[in-house]
């Protein structure tokens, strides 16, 4: 059964978002969100929540599902689904924690797929696409049922 998960895209005023250099396995010395599992009957807002004031320092108003990110071989831990949020940061500085060596704002135009761990660059990409549309793929998408 696979395990839940969150990461999240947090972007500054300068259209930057916050990513960080992991300094540990899978993926050391790669550039990723901030992120993490969720806890037992922990719902995935609250997730998010804590995961980026753990990881990054900051407090983040969340602003919109980028979507689910479910691909078996996206972590090679096991098998995880995430669900990527958009977030409003505080004006708090970025502190880095033992799961980086460093953190820092990029322009998400810039990051380059080899330099990101998990499937990050993807969802940056579709991060891209929604600042154009504020639509996800899903969206767009007829309804299921």
């Amino acid at each position: 059964m696979a395990q839940v998960a969150t990461d999240i895209i947090i972007p500054n005023e300068k259209g930057q978002i916050l990513l960080m250099k992991r300094s540990k396995y899978p993926f050391k010395g790669k550039w990723v969100l901030p992120g993490g599992h969720s806890e037992e009957y922990e719902e995935v807002e609250k997730t998010a929540v804590r995961e980026a004031k753990e990881e990054t320092g900051i407090s983040i108003e969340l602003e919109d599902i980028l979507g689910a990110y479910s691909k078996p071989e996206r972590d090679p831990r096991g098998d995880y689904i995430s669900i990527t949020f958009i977030a409003k940061p505080s004006n708090e500085k970025p502190t880095k924690n033992e799961e980086a060596t460093e953190i820092k704002w990029i322009n998400p135009a810039e990051v380059k797929k080899k330099e990101t761990g998990f499937d990050h660059y993807q969802m940056i990409q579709h991060y891209l696409k929604w600042i154009k549309t504020k639509k996800t793929g899903w969206s767009k998408r007829p309804p299921l049922i």
